[in-house]
């Protein structure tokens, strides 16, 4: 047996030697592998060959390709979306931002995953960019602050594309923060208006209305959706057909230049649901001085909204909700002692010559 050291490599003069240059260093026997800019498009062939100490040697052949458009000019295989420019960092943490992967469009078959990124600052001195292994950006806002940044896709011939994000670092006091906004549903072929989207800012004292302006940005395919926020805030939507689309309702403090988000759902029903009843309500009968705080009316939607098959929960129907109060189950709705009996601290109370 030989040490690796003392092996001999070469490669055999089986390419043309205009279009590339193979080298081997010495030492450690790695291969540099360059093609001129005056190279053409083609395909080598390089064979290497090793010889031990005692001349036995062996040799086999590695296939190389040539193309057009290295050297860091932009690829064709692959092109950036724009990457956000409003991004809010809070001061001291360590925020994941986005994901590089998600903002490549690649054409054919080409592999997202094969592609090398780096970053850099173009402007600002208040955050700490990195770029985790699987392509995640985390930034570290260390002062307030806006900074640029510059994001660069490379792949294994050295095509790129570029794009840049800018990333605004804030204090704790000037984030705008967001209530959840519930989703949208109205029946197709209808107008939805709604929502007074002021109503769903945190802090009012930090962010007056006066200040916010409100925009709707979809994601994806929105079909026939149309939504816009009027000059009062409040929510307009329509929609030809019936759907399911995601959009973000984003809320900008004009004075700070900081914005906030939320996501929300946007369903236009099927106009068969245009007028369903509601289930009964029970009749409710209580005493003078008290309060009645049961009646749950999510409890009494339509039941084509509560299950498949419309059929709705037992819990749901008034003659279960009253016999599940009172102590016998002969008792007949509305029985105002067996009211009284679950409205008081111990069923004792109850006098017995009712409810039997």
């Amino acid at each position: 047996n030989f040490d690796d050291n003392e092996m001999f490599w070469e490669s055999l003069p089986t390419f043309d030697q205009s279009n590339l240059e193979v080298n081997i260093y010495p030492i450690t026997h790695v291969v540099t592998i360059f093609a001129p800019e005056t190279a053409a498009e083609s395909i080598e062939t390089v064979v290497f060959r090793v010889t031990s100490p005692a001349g036995i040697s062996a040799n086999d052949t590695m296939l190389v390709t040539i193309r057009s458009g290295g050297g860091g000019s932009p690829s064709d295989d692959f092109m950036l979306r724009a990457f956000p420019e409003d991004i809010q960092l809070p001061v001291g943490s360590i925020t994941e931002v986005f994901n590089l992967n998600n903002f490549v469009l690649a054409a054919g078959d080409f592999s997202v995953e094969s592609l090398t990124w780096r970053g850099e600052i173009l402007g600002g001195n208040s955050s700490i960019p990195s770029i985790r292994e699987d392509n995640t950006v985390a930034v570290f806002g260390f002062s307030s602050g806006t900074d640029t940044l510059l994001f660069t896709a490379q792949d294994s011939l050295g095509q790129t594309q570029s794009s840049t994000a800018v990333f605004k670092v804030f204090g704790e006091n000037e984030v705008l923060r967001l209530l959840s906004i519930p989703d949208i549903q109205f029946i197709a072929k209808q107008n939805f208006i709604g929502l007074q989207l002021a109503d769903f800012v945190a802090d009012t004292l930090a962010h007056p209305d006066s200040v916010i302006s409100w925009t709707y940005e979809p994601i994806g395919d929105q079909g026939s959706l149309f939504v816009r926020v009027n000059t009062d805030n409040t929510v307009f939507a329509t929609a030809a057909d019936t759907l399911e689309a995601l959009g973000v309702f984003v809320a900008r403090n004009n004075e700070a230049n900081v914005v906030g988000r939320d996501t929300v759902r946007v369903i236009a029903l099927d106009h068969s649901l245009a007028n369903l009843e509601l289930q009964e309500f029970p009749s409710v009968v209580f005493r003078m001085g008290s309060a009645d705080s049961t009646v749950a009316l999510d409890e009494f939607l339509p039941v084509e909204f509560l299950s498949a098959d419309g059929t709705a929960p037992q819990t749901n129907s008034a003659s279960g909700r009253w016999k599940d109060r009172c102590p016998s189950t002969t008792c007949t709705p509305p029985c105002c002692t067996c009211w009284a009996w679950t409205m008081s601290t111990s069923p004792t109370d109850l006098p017995d010559s009712t409810c039997a």
